[in-house]
């Protein structure tokens, strides 16, 4: 699982989940059935949800909490992860 850290409000560092297909903020975490974690941004997780439904042991939404944080990021955009 990739990892980096950023800032808080307080001056502290808060580990950032990356996708590990291609850096982007992580918005599920793949628990697989070997113990193995593997994290995607929405669009990959999107684009492999059949897949890892067959491998993994559970799949958990990560949440944002930019806007908790006081750094905006609210670009209009609904970047839920929703799997049909």
């Amino acid at each position: 699982m990739s990892e980096r850290s950023e800032s808080v409000a307080d001056g502290l560092r808060a580990p950032i989940e990356i996708c590990d297909r291609c850096g982007m903020r992580a918005r599920l975490r793949v628990v697989l059935d070997n113990d193995g974690v593997l994290c995607f941004c929405s669009h990959h997780a999107l684009e492999h949800h059949a897949a890892l439904e067959q491998v993994a042991r559970s799949m958990e939404e990560i949440p944002d909490w930019t806007d908790e944080l006081g750094r905006g990021g609210d670009d209009g955009r609904d970047d839920r992860l929703v799997v049909g």
